[in-house]
């Protein structure tokens, strides 16, 4: 009797576990794919140059593989997830500076709008490898601040001190990493 309590207690208890893992499998499958179409779009819209396309290849490819080889063990485990996630946000900044970079076709953060883009600069920190994780976290954090800020000024029923506040702060941010054209 003991035995089998055991036995349906180990069972109940490893169906979370098991239930979590595929649940890590399947965000890191949907992020593979939305970056494959990231890049489709770059490819499709002349963002992306033959060689930039190869170094994006050869970063997802390096992931792909780095799955597998953590799948071949078993289940994902939380430090295989991280070290997933990690590499996945890696190639992400690297697919968002090419398709924002002054080679190829420069796309617009058209968030911000059609006629701002990302300056020399920041595309080739994220390029070369030379921004930190930390860095790269407070880049995002700040244009998504910008997108807040834009959305507020166009809708918000502000005072002119809280506007020209909020224009000063987004144009600052503005400035310190994108131009306008």
């Amino acid at each position: 009797m003991k035995l089998k309590i055991s036995l349906l207690l180990i069972v109940t208890l490893s169906i979370p576990v098991l239930t979590l893992a595929k649940d890590g499998e399947k965000n890191i499958d949907r992020r593979e794919a939305r970056q494959k179409h990231r890049i489709e779009q770059g490819i499709e819209h002349g963002q992306l140059t033959p060689d930039e396309i190869a170094a994006l290849d050869a970063q997802e490819k390096s992931i792909r593989e780095m799955k597998k080889g953590f799948l071949a063990e078993g289940p994902l485990t939380k430090d295989e997830g991280k070290q997933l996630e990690q590499a996945l946000n890696d190639a992400s900044l690297q697919i968002w500076a090419q398709r924002h970079d002054t080679e190829g076709n420069q796309k617009s953060e058209s968030r911000l709008g059609k006629d701002v883009f990302a300056n020399d600069q920041i595309t080739q920190e994220i390029e070369s490898g030379k921004m930190t994780h930390a860095q790269a976290r407070d880049f995002l954090d700040d244009v998504n601040r910008m997108v807040h800020l834009k959305h507020r000024l166009s809708t918000d029923d502000l005072t002119d001190a809280q506007r020209t506040a909020m224009q000063n702060r987004y144009n600052d941010l503005l400035n310190q990493y994108f131009i306008t054209k």
